[in-house]
């Protein structure tokens, strides 16, 4: 994982801001023997593409240059995933994340997983910078960016997607 990460990195570095914000970042991936479980790719390693997924993001739309700037570190503070279909040794894949919805303190990321044009994996992160002073308000984000994204038409399933699991982890972390 650490190779895939240098080598998105160098790639990602080289393209140069590419990225607006409401873009989406393409990576292509294949399975290798250290990604699997016996013979499909182990849980684990859905959320370390989906790190990939973010950081190649997070370069291309300029913003790593704030969070360096500014001492921030990127966070993810919850992570839901629905596997459709396993992903076995030596298949490719692609995956595309993109900024799906922000509120007042967290930017949500989606992630899809594709192989053959099928989506076998599916994923939405809640993510944020923290600085000194904790999280990092997503206004202040944005305009260390100077860029601008509001919510597409704040889509009603993605809200209550995210209400309902909030809820729930918040109950099952007070039990």
């Amino acid at each position: 994982m650490r190779f895939r990460l240098l080598k998105m990195i160098i790639a990602a570095l080289l393209r140069k801001c590419d990225l607006n914000i409401i873009d989406q970042s393409v990576l292509k991936f294949r399975v290798m023997p250290w990604d699997c479980d016996i013979k499909i790719v182990s849980n684990d390693r859905y959320h370390a593409f989906m790190d990939l997924g973010r950081m190649d993001l997070v370069i291309r739309c300029g913003w790593w240059q704030h969070l360096w700037k500014n001492k921030w570190i990127s966070f993810v503070k919850t992570a839901n995933i629905r596997y459709r279909y396993p992903l076995r040794l030596f298949q490719s894949f692609t995956l595309r994340t993109r900024f799906l919805y922000r509120d007042e303190q967290y930017f949500w990321m989606l992630h899809e997983f594709e192989r053959n044009g099928r989506t076998v994996a599916i994923a939405i992160s809640k993510n944020s910078a923290w600085g000194k002073n904790g999280v990092v308000k997503t206004n202040e984000a944005l305009q260390a960016l100077n860029k601008n994204f509001t919510n597409p038409g704040n889509p009603s399933e993605i809200v209550q997607i995210i209400n309902d699991s909030e809820t729930l982890l918040q109950k099952m972390q007070k039990t």
